[in-house]
């Protein structure tokens, strides 16, 4: 896999030459730190353990593991996005590096709060939802730590402790909870959804924390499934990678109400409420959202987010949107079983 850096004043290029069309995956583990896996990858002899850098890129460290090779890229502060793209012979591919003048994530769009006298634009007429399971997810775990902050906080494990908190300000409230992991183990991303629709989940909640090369990026921001661009034409059958699809309109209602919740409760930057492809999201069959809790690439959320405090209040939020989402769509009251 040469390298071979190109750069210009407001961009950097890396293309990587492979013999043949391979796979990969690319990551920003910690800022200043973007991982690419290539999945089949074997460095070729031309390739030396560590590439000086050039323009945004700091440097290279190319890695050999058995099933993959791993590409650890040191980018400068000044980066603010990046993109990974295959070439036209599909062999070759390019990461492409991009600088702002402010070098971090845009500022977020002013929001109005969410009106809860309402619910008749949140919801058609007649969708109602019983909620009495909800199904937690933390993120990341195992080998995979997630985000990695400022101060060395491994983001697998607050976002464990955010699910053990909110699993019980949830069951105080009369709900089952179900977790996808309940100690530090790697679950894979579709055995997640797997675990969720076989506990009969009426909710799914995926815990994370965020993270950029900026280290002033601050901010909740809550995300609800992209629709897919493709439509089944098998009847009565729906492809796994597309039952999160009927549960968009309510998803997108459960992620305005966590979202608002927080920036009301506990004054958080409103980075606002974002569509994007998760995979863990996907096979979830029911109302699914991914919640970003903060930024631990940013000194003073990371100690937040470190800090059992204000952890509590952070889930407690999120358990208030969950009865409020509830209330709307004509939920039982969890102690009596009983209609409210």
């Amino acid at each position: 896999v040469p390298l071979a850096p190109s750069s210009s004043r407001r961009s950097t290029a890396m293309k990587l030459s492979c013999a043949e069309p391979l796979g990969w995956r690319t990551d920003v583990p910690r800022p200043g730190l973007i991982t690419m896996k290539i999945y089949g990858g074997v460095l070729g002899a031309n390739v030396s353990a560590a590439v000086a850098g050039k323009g945004l890129i700091t440097g290279v460290t190319a890695t050999q593991y058995p099933d993959h090779a791993l590409l650890e890229i040191g980018v400068r502060r000044l980066v603010s996005r990046y993109r990974t793209v295959a070439e036209e012979n599909g062999r070759d591919i390019r990461l492409v590096l991009e600088e702002t003048p402010t070098g971090a994530i845009p500022d977020p769009r002013p929001r109005g709060q969410l009106n809860m006298a309402q619910p008749e634009l949140l919801r058609a007429v007649g969708e109602d939802l019983m909620v009495q399971v909800v199904v937690l997810d933390a993120g990341h775990g195992g080998r995979d730590p997630g985000k990695i902050g400022v101060a060395g906080t491994n983001e697998k494990e607050v976002n464990l402790a955010l699910a053990k908190a909110l699993r019980e300000e949830l069951e105080d409230m009369g709900l089952r909870v179900v977790m996808t992991r309940e100690k530090d183990e790697l679950i894979e991303l579709n055995d997640r959804a797997e675990i969720a629709n076989r506990a009969g989940g009426d909710l799914f909640i995926s815990l994370h924390c965020n993270g950029w090369f900026n280290e002033q990026a601050q901010g909740a921001e809550t995300y609800f499934l992209t629709p897919s661009q493709y439509e089944t034409e098998d009847e009565g059958f729906t492809p796994w990678s597309q039952v999160q699809q009927k549960h968009l309109g309510q998803s997108s209602d459960l992620a305005e109400t966590i979202q608002s919740r927080l920036v009301a409760d506990m004054g958080v930057v409103d980075r606002g409420v974002k569509q994007a492809g998760y995979q863990v999201l996907r096979g979830a069959d029911m109302p699914a959202v991914l919640v970003e809790a903060g930024f631990l690439s940013n000194a003073d959320e990371e100690q937040n987010l470190r800090d059992s405090g204000y952890r509590r209040e952070l889930v407690r939020s999120i358990a208030s949107a969950v009865n409020d989402f509830r209330r709307r769509y004509g939920s039982v009251d969890g102690r009596t079983g009983e209609r409210e």
